[in-house]
């Protein structure tokens, strides 16, 4: 039995709402694979990557049954708020402090579990999981998450300088966590980044470099392997879960974030934070004489 852990981050490229990223560590046998074992098993519960699970059109329902089920199953209890989430999941206190402060993402305390989703459904999901782990002799031995606030985000942008670099430090106490009990680490890699011996340095020291290519960068510390690899979330189950729950993250937020502004203007249209609905709302926010500079994702 080995352990695999994978990372993937949501809210990279928006210009408004929350960036989230998680991590997802799986005990098992190493030459299993769970994408074709769960197509095996014609169960209903689906791991893949978020983008297939979630539009704005189709709405919150579907990657939330799956999020929930899973995430259940690892706090071993019902999540009733999504505060419970936060918990279960281990963010930073940090990262907490600054949503609790923040009065446009506070809402988050009162949004009560599920959303949107058929609680008869998670459950359902839920056993089918359940029976999946065992008969496949898996063990869930990490779920956790971080989330970052614009706020919190401009602030380390202003201290790295450098986007790329914000991204590895929200990233980092995952990094650390995954690596104390992994043998591979999967991460998703971020756009035509190639080299990541630089990123990986304050988080670990020094690590042997196996490869660096135009779609995996490789690299090896203490037994761990690491690969940051061109669509992982396709390939790797561990990160297509990760990649699931950042999104549930992000728009559970997203959802605080534009309840908190429709209240207050209720012309306003819904955004998603992408670039070109987030200028819309923001022209119109800007219009009602607010400040929309301390609303942007710096870059």
């Amino acid at each position: 039995m080995k352990t695999f852990s994978g990372i993937d981050e949501v809210g990279y490229g928006p210009i408004l709402g929350c960036y989230c990223t998680s991590v997802v560590s799986l005990e098992k046998q190493e030459d299993i694979d769970l994408f074709g074992s769960v197509a095996a098993s014609k169960v209903s519960f689906l791991v893949c990557d978020s983008k297939k699970l979630y539009s704005a059109k189709k709405g919150i329902a579907d990657i939330e049954s799956e999020v929930l089920a899973w995430l259940e199953i690892y706090a071993d209890t019902k999540l009733q708020k999504f505060k419970d989430i936060l918990q279960a999941l281990s963010v930073p206190k940090g990262s907490i402090c600054y949503l609790d402060n923040s009065s446009i993402y506070s809402l988050y305390k009162d949004i009560t579990l599920p959303i949107s989703a058929k609680y008869s459904v998670i459950e359902e999901k839920k056993t089918q999981i359940k029976v999946f782990l065992k008969s496949n002799n898996i063990n869930i031995k990490l779920i956790s998450s971080n989330i970052v606030t614009h706020e919190l985000w401009n602030k380390e942008v202003h201290i790295s300088d450098n986007k790329s670099q914000a991204a590895r430090v929200f990233i980092e106490p995952l990094l650390k966590k995954a690596f104390k009990l992994s043998d591979k680490i999967y991460i998703d890699r971020q756009g035509g980044r190639k080299f990541y011996l630089p990123w990986l340095y304050p988080s670990l020291g020094m690590v042997d470099v196996l490869y660096e290519n135009k779609y995996i960068s490789s690299y090896y510390k203490n037994g761990v392997d690491i690969l940051f690899e061109i669509k992982a979330d396709n390939k790797y189950f561990e990160v297509a879960l990760a990649s699931m729950i950042s999104k549930y993250l992000r728009e559970v937020l997203m959802m605080a974030f534009n309840t908190y502004w429709k209240k207050k203007y209720p012309s306003l249209p819904i955004t998603t934070g992408y670039y070109v609905d987030a200028m819309k709302f923001l022209t119109q926010l800007e219009e009602e004489g607010i400040d929309i500079s301390k609303l942007i994702r710096t870059k």
